[in-house]
């Protein structure tokens, strides 16, 4: 490694891109004010972000010069999970009979959000995210094993301020899954830092920051707080129609009379519609979130909105040590 981590045409450096502040900022760091050459941003296309993101990260690389690589998820990834007929057998009731051909590449198909709720026969939980692996991690590692033509260091925006065990995060560390030398650079970056980064180089947030978000990638994510998702039902309620079709088309998928996009102990038992067979534990739909985010029962302790000005320690933070979902 070099002293110093000069610049080095030897080497690529590859930033875990999601279009949020701190992967905007890293990438603005290396290529700016570090003069870093062959950085690439690498986009993982999870099919479950908001268009203003997709739109932000366009604009990005059209007037800001933004070296973006989208890579999209697929089945391949399950070829050891599941075996060949269960796949077929519940993509066929989700997305038609062609699944059933067996000269239909099953393996090669793009997977979404939807779709992993579909193979898994529920959605991702805090105790069971499988969303940021199958997602994400998977098919980032894929993509750095396919491009080994240069050495390669693994870049993340992670930072401390955002939750203890993150402040515990070493700046260099070994990346077990892709064999690379991963680094933080802006990892005792304060968030007002993050966004005098943004202003020095005349590059704006995520318009989603001002839209009340805190968290932008993955729209919405299990994790988000009441008070996001009060803005999300009043600024942008087709992402809860959004919701309830994919709710409706992973139970159908399944044999399941419902399913929930988020944990039974999201809301309060009034706010569940939904009762599951097996368990009798009640949980609610996606409607049900939304009525309870505009409602007014308070939010859970530690889930006051984030604002620029008004930063605290994100206790729901993302587990990812990649920072993808940030």
């Amino acid at each position: 490694m070099i002293e110093g981590h000069e610049p080095n045409p030897e080497l690529r450096y590859v930033v875990t891109f999601s279009g949020g502040k701190d992967s905007v900022a890293t990438w603005l760091y290396l290529t700016r004010d570090m003069s870093l050459p062959n950085v690439t941003c690498l986009f993982a296309n999870t099919n479950h972000e908001s268009e203003i993101t997709y739109q932000y990260l366009e604009d990005l690389r059209q007037h800001h010069g933004l070296p973006l690589e989208s890579i999209q998820p697929t089945l391949e990834d399950f070829r050891g999970e599941l075996v060949e007929p269960k796949i077929r057998e519940r993509m066929a009731v989700a997305y038609g009979e062609r699944w059933l051909d067996p000269e239909f590449d099953v393996w090669s198909q793009p997977l979404d959000m939807e779709r992993l709720a579909v193979l898994k026969r529920r959605f991702p939980s805090t105790m069971a995210r499988f969303c940021t692996i199958h997602l994400k991690v998977l098919p980032m590692a894929r993509w750095m094993k396919q491009n080994r033509d240069l050495e390669t260091i693994l870049v993340t925006g992670v930072r401390a301020q955002e939750s203890l065990a993150r402040a515990g995060r070493e700046t260099w560390t070994r990346d077990e899954p892709t064999g690379c030398m991963m680094w933080l650079p802006i990892h005792k970056w304060t968030h007002e830092q993050v966004f005098e980064c943004h202003r020095r180089h005349g590059v704006p947030p995520n318009p989603l920051y001002r839209a009340g978000m805190s968290r932008v990638g993955c729209w919405p994510c299990i994790m988000c707080r009441k008070s996001e998702l009060a803005t999300m039902a009043r600024r942008f309620p087709e992402a809860f129609d959004r919701l309830e079709a994919m709710e409706q088309k992973a139970a159908r998928a399944t044999g399941k009379p419902a399913m929930s996009f988020f944990s039974n102990y999201k809301t309060p038992e009034r706010f569940h519609s939904e009762t599951c067979d097996r368990t009798c534990k009640s949980f609610p739909s996606a409607t049900d979130v939304k009525l309870w985010a505009l409602g007014d029962e308070p939010a859970k302790s530690g889930q006051a909105m984030l604002f620029e000005d008004d930063w605290t320690e994100d206790a729901y933070a993302c587990t990812s040590q990649y920072g993808l979902c940030e």
